[in-house]
């Protein structure tokens, strides 16, 4: 179809995999805080360049429909790879982040305690945490995957409103 949306959605995968790196490298805590955020920013900017390359090659003019398609295939890229080295770090890399992320949940239920008091339900939240496994499997990431391009192609469609141009019709 057209590789500069093929290649922007690998480049923002690789800086988002850079970017997860290093918050790993940090904390796994500052992985699991952050990644999120610098993976939206990053996304967001993969689609700007999409856009703007899309925009020259049509001589500044083009389609909310051709940028659309341009975007969400960049997004669906994106998406494949980041979701496979989500699923490689978790369970290759550093299964224990699994562990991190429930310690952070059950810290998060604790906090909520402290500020709003001893409000009934804390307690089986926090058990139904302690029961359950945060292990990634495969269905769950092909979950996110879903997700990320269902949230991707809403980003997209955003981004593709705001940056298409109609040709002006020459009357002359």
């Amino acid at each position: 179809m057209n590789n500069f949306s093929i290649k922007y959605g690998v480049l923002g995968a690789m800086a988002l995999i850079v970017a997860m790196l290093v918050l790993w490298f940090i904390s796994p805590k500052s992985l699991l805080n952050w990644s999120s955020w610098a993976g939206l920013v990053i996304f967001i900017y993969s689609l700007y360049l999409t856009g703007k390359e899309a925009k020259w090659r049509n001589e500044g003019f083009i389609s909310f429909g051709d940028m659309f398609k341009y975007m969400l295939l960049t997004s669906v890229v994106f998406a494949i790879i980041g979701v496979l080295f989500n699923h490689i770090l978790f369970n290759v890399i550093d299964p224990g982040l699994a562990d991190v992320q429930k310690e952070m949940a059950i810290e998060g239920i604790e906090k909520m305690r402290d500020m709003l008091g001893d409000i009934e339900g804390f307690d089986e939240a926090q058990e139904k945490i302690e029961e359950e496994s945060f292990a990634l499997t495969p269905t769950q990431s092909l979950i996110s995957f879903v997700s990320y391009v269902v949230g991707g192609a809403i980003v997209a469609a955003i981004m593709a409103a705001i940056m298409k141009k109609k040709k002006p019709i020459d009357l002359a």
